[in-house]
């Protein structure tokens, strides 16, 4: 199941602390949307708000003025919604396949699906094995199958990939856009690595720093199948480093 998404947080506020009631503004008047099947990475200020607006969207943060739509007007109860957190989140004392089982409704666990998604996550051998038996890259694929395996309507993903070493943060991110290409849900990528963000997206989305609000958004046309290293660093300099300039400076 596949949704488009839209955007309106007009203000978002936290408690500052040792402050007497004093609450700061950490988003206002960010509005966006997202088409159904789109992958759209969000770029911006470390501390500016980005978990914050996901946990927003997934419905874990109620606190704010504005709202959340879905596609035809669906009440996000009726959306299936993944979130992939920078931790995989795995229960230790499940299997991976326990994990990927709880995470799914009853009456709409596939088996063959998991089974599927296992394969093409390098995770066949490891289906009956504890999380203290795997590798941080290997969890990470884990939480990858989770997701992908509830068929969310819209997949929320906050830095899945952070702090691995490049070459696992690599072949996660080709992991990532195989199953996704077979699937084609809605995506919201956070990321801080824009080499990343170029990599994955069909639209980058740049986000100020506090109050955050929209600074920029950046398309990215050219096919995933051409686009290299070579290219993917010349339209960083081309067309985002620029607009980063710009968010340091608002």
């Amino acid at each position: 199941m596949s949704a488009a998404l839209h955007v309106e947080v007009n203000e978002k506020r936290f408690a500052e602390s040792g402050s007497d009631g004093a609450h700061k503004q950490v988003i206002a008047d960010l509005a966006f949307g997202v088409a159904a099947g789109e992958f759209v990475c969000i770029c911006g200020p470390s501390g500016c708000g980005k978990t914050t607006l996901l946990n927003i969207v997934a419905g874990l943060d109620a606190d704010f003025r504005g709202e959340v739509r879905f596609s035809d007007d669906q009440a996000r109860e009726a959306v299936e919604l993944g979130y992939v957190f920078q931790n995989p989140r795995l229960l230790p004392w499940r299997t991976v396949e326990e994990n990927v089982r709880l995470a799914s409704p009853a009456d709409s666990y596939d088996p063959a699906l998991v089974g599927e998604l296992m394969k093409v996550a390098g995770l066949a051998g490891e289906r009956h094995s504890y999380p203290e038996k795997l590798s941080v890259g290997m969890s990470r694929r884990a939480a990858l199958v989770r997701a992908f395996a509830m068929r969310p309507g819209v997949l929320l993903m906050d830095e899945p990939f952070v702090s691995l070493d490049a070459p696992t943060a690599t072949r996660l991110r080709r992991l990532l856009l195989d199953i996704w290409a077979q699937r084609r849900t809605t995506v919201l990528f956070v990321t801080h690595d824009t080499h990343e963000a170029v990599e994955l997206a069909d639209r980058i989305l740049l986000l100020s720093g506090s109050p955050t609000r929209l600074f920029h958004e950046i398309p990215v046309t050219l096919p995933r199948a051409e686009r290299d290293g070579v290219w993917i660093e010349r339209f960083r300099r081309e067309h985002l480093l620029q607009h980063l300039d710009g968010v340091a400076q608002s």
